[in-house]
């Protein structure tokens, strides 16, 4: 099956050729030039509720698709529906999901390593166009839930997991992220991200702060601290780039 689209959005860039802000500005002009953002303007219609246990239902329906078809994603043809797709495409239409729901989980598998999820929630607007809205990701054993900035403009969806690409992870450079590194040599990142807050940007615009674990080794292992990053967009809701405000230890 596909990688997750947030994982490896910009693995391609050299850590040399490029700032934070540029990170976060061409990764996304990158990706969607290949599978660009055609559904208008997100709100509540684009959210799926599927009732209880329907979600958790995705993952086996697509495991005994895959063995009764003999599907790896080692040999699926390109542009194949891999059998998690359809199962939870078929299980949106199944549960009431609208069309623009099933719209956005088709676009967002289309999109360069794009993954099989759906919107959850959306956030209300606050000082400026762009809004946060929650996804889940059914086939994931583990950290099932994202976030997407959507909304924008140049362009219209952005993913802050950019920020975990090789070319960004800024607290790498940080005197305290590498304190935490001296005492617990296997600490890493998390890429899990918390929303911590949104205020208005100096100079117009909004600037969104989320945050990211620091674990010990593993996902279920100890948590060391927290990263605090921030995310700007103009007051059109274009992308103004991202920085790092804060290593705080546990």
């Amino acid at each position: 099956m596909k990688r997750a689209f947030r994982c490896v959005l910009a693995a391609t860039f050299t850590i040399a050729a490029l700032s934070l802000a540029s990170v976060f500005l061409s990764a996304h002009a990158d990706a969607q030039s290949y599978n660009r953002w055609t559904l208008g303007i997100v709100d509540a219609s684009f959210i799926w509720s599927p009732p209880p246990g329907v979600a958790e239902s995705i993952p086996h329906c697509a495991y005994d698709l895959a063995k009764q078809s003999g599907y790896t994603s080692a040999n699926a043809r390109p542009g194949e529906e891999s059998p998690l797709q359809y199962c939870l495409l078929q299980k949106m239409h199944e549960h009431g999901a609208t069309k623009n729901a099933i719209a956005f989980t088709k676009w967002y598998y289309d999109t360069p390593h794009g993954d099989s999820a759906y919107i959850t929630a959306l956030a209300k607007p606050q000082y400026g166009p762009v809004q946060l809205a929650s996804i889940f990701y059914p086939g994931n054993a583990n950290n099932n839930a994202a976030y997407l900035f959507v909304n924008g403009t140049n362009p219209q969806v952005t993913d802050p997991n950019v920020v975990f690409a090789p070319a960004a992870e800024p607290w790498k450079r940080n005197a305290d992220y590498q304190a935490i590194l001296s005492a617990h040599p296997n600490a890493f990142v998390y890429p899990a991200l918390s929303f911590v807050g949104l205020a208005r940007r100096d100079g117009g615009g909004q600037r969104f702060t989320l945050a990211a674990p620091i674990l010990d080794g593993c996902h279920a292992c100890a948590r060391l601290g927290v990263v605090d990053i921030t995310y700007d967009f103009g007051s059109l809701g274009a992308p103004k780039g991202l920085s790092l405000i804060a290593v705080r230890q546990r």
